[in-house]
């Protein structure tokens, strides 16, 4: 049965299901050169130090003007980026890359062994404050054995190695030691001309915060041919209504993250244009929400279905209410904060104020932009209770940077180290068999505490216009323009 705490300084996240539904396949077309990828944000980016800032938005830019050691593709294979091969060794404990020896940062300065060192030097640094640095903890030693050859040797087995490299928030991002060491952490911040330099296919231009971001193509980007497009450039259209004219007009080619309540609408309108999203359930506002309460979503690894952990039941509600000592003389009251990002998390907000006001709980629901809300969360924030979707979308493991205690980002701000130790046996356990037995019983455990508390799904979608090609959908978490070109 859920215990007391589930009523006061509890998470509550809404979860994704990975049934991952690609856009249509392109036609046997010749890939054209040039034009301008105009894409639309719904929301602010936080800051452009991909090592530290939160939030998807960030992640989209940074994946597209960084390289890391590998990519991770829609059905779970590792692809080479600067990478041009790695061994594993036997134990599990060894992994040797062999870096591709035409990869230059755009600086003009060479991605070499020594710049994945001090990246991941970087992001292991306390000091650094970096989100991914939790999932580094296995790390003994990084080693650059010769130019092309890095070696990063663990202290311990890390099932999710290459997926973390690949595709854990950013992935790794190779950092330029000349430009980091040149610049401050508040130029890249800023976005200062030069202080940005990554090794992808885009070179940063421009950031104007809460106008415009804009990326040109790097040409000596280490891909034969790539990318196609001169340039994107990205506009923070904060209304959908306003995002969804600028559409219809044919001023926008791609909204990275659409807003679910108009996606009708979008459909009527623009008849052509290519809506993509993964397997969705039907949420609040439309009557019909999806219940789960496990920490991660249906249809990825070693989920397990817990519902049954905590029923809905108003006499149980109420008597936890009393055994903390609130009732009708001592009414329990809690801010519900909740952001801009999608409208839905208001709407689920509003359910969960009528649902609590039943047990004679009031929830002040307090709505906040999402650089706001990031900002509360992630540096210790006034907050009671806040919604948001922030499950797991590719393993477990994947979360620990949110969950875990010594984590930079511990949004619960719980104590507890036997969150710790759930996982770390999950993430050490190379037995895929008792790595599934370790996560029932994690699931099971979080049911019970519920630091995290998810509630129902969430819907994502990206919107393109008919004439832009080559996009390869991979949920939120991998967004790659280098092979997208223009049929126009």
């Amino acid at each position: 049965m859920c215990p007391t705490r589930v009523l006061l300084g509890l998470l509550l996240g809404t979860c994704m299901l990975l049934g991952l539904a690609g856009a249509p396949p392109a036609e046997a077309q010749t890939p054209k050169r040039g034009g301008t990828l105009r894409v639309s944000y719904g929301n602010e980016i936080a800051h452009l130090d991909f090592h530290t800032a939160p939030g998807y938005e960030m992640m989209w830019v940074a994946m597209n003007v960084g390289c890391g050691l590998v990519n991770i593709t829609p059905d779970g294979k590792f692809v080479g980026d600067a990478a041009e091969s790695w061994q594993v060794s036997s134990d599990g404990l060894l992994y040797t890359f062999k870096l591709k020896k035409n990869v230059l940062f755009h600086d003009g300065t060479k991605v070499d062994a020594a710049a994945v060192k001090f990246s991941i030097d970087r992001l292991m640094d306390p000091a650094t404050g970096s989100g991914m640095r939790t999932f580094y903890e296995s790390v003994h030693s990084v080693e650059a054995l010769d130019p092309q050859t890095v070696q990063i040797r663990l202290k311990h087995p890390y099932a999710f190695m290459l997926h973390m490299l690949a595709g854990y928030r950013t992935g790794l991002i190779i950092y330029s030691p000349t430009a980091t060491q040149k610049f401050t952490v508040d130029d890249r911040k800023q976005g200062k001309p030069g202080a940005v330099v990554g090794c992808g296919p885009f070179k940063l231009v421009e950031w104007v915060k809460g106008s415009h971001l804009v990326m040109d193509r790097f040409d000596k980007y280490f891909e034969p041919g790539l990318p196609y497009l001169d340039r994107v450039m990205i506009r923070v259209i904060k209304d959908p209504i306003t995002e969804m004219a600028a559409f219809k007009a044919g001023e926008v080619d791609f909204i990275a993250s659409f807003s679910p309540e108009h996606v009708d609408a979008m459909k009527a309108q623009n008849p052509r244009a290519l809506i993509m999203t993964g397997k969705i359930v039907k949420i609040a506002f439309k009557g019909q929400a999806t219940p789960w309460v496990g920490i991660i979503p249906p249809g990825t690894m070693d989920t397990v279905d817990v519902n049954h952990m905590c029923p809905y039941d108003q006499a149980r509600a109420k008597a936890l209410l009393a055994e903390a000592g609130y009732g009708p003389q001592k009414p329990l009251t809690f801010e519900l904060m909740t952001n801009t990002e999608k409208s839905v998390f208001n709407v689920i907000a509003t359910v969960i104020k009528e649902q609590m006001s039943r047990i004679g709980v009031t929830a002040n629901i307090r709505l906040v932009d999402k650089v706001t809300w990031m900002t509360a969360a992630n540096q210790d924030g006034p907050w009671d209770m806040y919604v948001e979707d922030l499950l797991s979308l590719l393993t477990l493991d994947s979360n620990a940077f949110l969950s875990t205690t010594p984590a930079s980002w511990n949004h619960t701000r719980h104590t507890d180290s036997k969150v710790d130790d759930y996982y770390a046996r999950y993430a050490r356990e190379m037995d895929p068999v008792k790595r599934k037995a370790i996560a029932k019983e994690f699931q099971e455990f979080s049911a019970d505490k519920l630091y995290w508390n998810a509630i129902s799904g969430s819907p994502f979608y990206m919107v393109a216009q008919p004439w832009m090609k080559g996009y390869v959908y991979n949920a939120e978490f991998e967004v790659h323009w280098d092979k997208v070109w223009l049929d126009k």
